[in-house]
């Protein structure tokens, strides 16, 4: 097979070959990123991995459009590709709406609350300097912390009950129990070319060793200041784990989140289909 150029790959006008991949900052955006853009690689045939391939559509063979949609933890964020592509000079806080979709797939991104608000506050704590408080503070501060969080799951559930045929719920949780499964599950929902070969190749690619060697190498999206060579909480690529949080929140901020996201999440969080659902209850 010919190997195309990167200019035959472009950003698609049919909305049936886009696909959005929605999540809220520190939920596995950067980890699926690396697994698709592998994925693309080797099935379009280029020699090279580029973090960025995963947002180009290949004809031959099917690949898709995948667009990669943050609901920042900051409000007014900047305008992203889902603005350019509906025309859009700014953004809201929660813009993307499946019912101006035309057609278009999307997957949401989720994880365990918890872990995302203490993810979130070695962010925008450490890495950028913006929120000078405590964790506890952070969790509290109603623009960034646990309220916030929630407020974007109840999002999820409203669009996915919006157009549930055109839905995919991914859980962080579910990657770390089985990464091929997860990825198979987005190739197959997105209509893409399966093969098992490049699933089990892209997700070796993407293991956390790996990824923090690309990530020193400048091949993901920031580079790496100086700080990130002495101090792992400057890096984008960090611990990777699931339940991290034990390790940051003591107790009383535990039963804090705990209670807000039993009485505040609708009863679909509260089913089995959840996997981080138990360490709630």
């Amino acid at each position: 097979m010919k190997v195309p150029s990167l200019e035959l790959l472009v950003e698609v006008q049919d909305p049936r070959q886009r696909v959005y991949i929605v999540s809220y900052p520190n939920s596995g955006r950067t980890w699926l990123r690396v697994m698709l853009s592998r994925y693309k690689q080797r099935l379009i045939g280029f020699d090279e991995f580029h973090v960025r391939l995963h947002a180009y559509y290949s004809s031959v063979p099917q690949s898709p459009q995948y667009i990669f949609y943050h609901a920042r933890s900051e409000a007014g964020p900047a305008p992203t590709l889902w603005d350019r592509v509906r025309g859009r000079g700014e953004s809201k806080a929660l813009p993307f709406d499946l019912s101006v979709c035309d057609g278009s797939r999307a997957i949401f991104l989720l994880r365990d609350p918890r872990d995302v608000v203490v993810s979130n506050y070695h962010e925008m704590a450490t890495r950028q300097g913006r929120f000078k408080g405590s964790l506890s503070a952070f969790v509290r501060d109603s623009r960034v912390g646990i309220d916030h969080i929630i407020g974007f799951s109840n999002f999820v559930y409203e669009q996915s009950q919006r157009s549930p045929l055109t839905c995919l719920l991914v859980q962080y949780e579910e990657m770390h129990r089985n990464p091929e499964q997860t990825l198979r599950r987005v190739c197959e929902f997105s209509q893409s070319v399966v093969v098992d070969d490049h699933i089990r190749e892209s997700v070796r690619f993407a293991s956390l060793e790996n990824m923090q060697k690309l990530e020193a190498a400048g091949a993901l999206i920031r580079p790496l200041d100086d700080r990130a060579f002495v101090d792992a909480r400057f890096r984008k690529v960090r611990r990777g784990v699931v339940g991290g949080h034990r390790d940051e929140l003591d107790e009383q901020d535990i039963a804090f989140i705990d209670e807000k996201v039993r009485i505040a999440l609708p009863p679909f969080f509260h089913e089995p289909h959840v996997s981080w659902l138990s360490r709630h209850e």
